[in-house]
């Protein structure tokens, strides 16, 4: 269960780290509540992004003060949406023309914002600006693309899209992680710079840390460590059997060392599943790991 402490210690760590610097600043802090008491997705979606984020910029080695900036960038780039009226940020359906323009000026609102609020450097503006801007020059405000995105603009985007795909919004169920690995692979070199999405996709895992997993013998665990050089055998918590009943003793396998089930058939992963499905929430598993 070691794996599972210092994955999870990682990511607290950058949480607390986060959670520092907006605390440091409490002018972002006050904005940042302000979205939280709009639309709590928001604000957790900025959060979990701040985590993404902070995994893809450590996986490429960026500097600790281009890895602070990421952080906090990601958790403020939406205080715009605290200046919009919660029924558009929670409307299920399609939004009309009109309704997504005013959506879009969640950008501008966040850069006014955040132009009041000492301390915020300008490469965390800038990034705020940038993380709808996509590599073809189809994003917005400005249509900027390729090598006209700074690069935390790019990684933005990305954990944005990526942490967006993976939750439930009022129009939208939750891709799993793996749905959604494969969807931005299909959006290399046009949304997105192809070598980031491979970084991104090396950096998190096809199943990233907490994913829940079905077996090809049927049972069910979550993903508790990436194995780096074989993405595709993780270490798990076996969970659940093959008939989908609690094992009374959770069981800890490493997929590199544990390559065949009980009946001697090669083992593997089959699909990645939502959390709860069969009544499994991954977030209180690690929790009790």
């Amino acid at each position: 269960s070691s794996d599972v402490c210092s994955s999870d210690l990682a990511t607290q760590e950058v949480t607390i780290q986060v959670v520092d610097s907006v605390i440091r600043n409490p002018d972002a802090m006050v904005w940042l509540s302000r979205v939280r008491n709009k639309d709590t997705y928001s604000y957790h979606h900025a959060l979990r992004c701040a985590i993404w984020g902070t995994v893809l910029g450590r996986h490429l080695g960026i500097s600790r003060q281009a890895l602070e900036s990421l952080a906090l960038g990601l958790t403020l780039m939406d205080v715009g949406k605290a200046r919009l009226p919660a029924e558009l940020l929670n409307k299920r359906g399609l939004l009309t023309p009109s309704e997504r323009q005013e959506l879009r000026r969640h950008v501008d609102y966040s850069l006014e914002i955040l132009a009041g609020v000492p301390g915020i450097s300008s490469q965390v503006m800038q990034m705020v600006a940038e993380h709808h801007e996509r590599y073809d020059g189809s994003g917005y405000p400005n249509q900027l693309a390729g090598k006209a995105i700074s690069p935390l603009g790019k990684m933005a985007g990305l954990v944005d899209t990526y942490d967006a795909m993976t939750s439930d919004r009022p129009y939208a169920r939750a891709l799993t992680s793996v749905e959604a690995v494969s969807k931005l692979y299909d959006l290399r070199n046009r949304e997105f710079q192809a070598q980031l999405v491979e970084e991104f996709i090396q950096a998190i895992g096809v199943y990233p840390t907490g994913t829940l997993v079905q077996l090809s013998n049927h049972e069910i665990g979550v993903v508790t460590a990436q194995n780096p050089d074989r993405r595709l055998r993780p270490k798990l918590l076996v969970l659940l059997d093959a008939d989908k009943k609690a094992l009374v003793r959770p069981q800890y396998i490493d997929m590199l060392k544990v390559t065949h089930d009980s009946a001697g058939e090669p083992l593997r992963i089959v699909t990645s599943l939502l959390p709860g499905t069969f009544g499994v929430d991954p977030a209180k598993v690690q929790l009790a790991a």
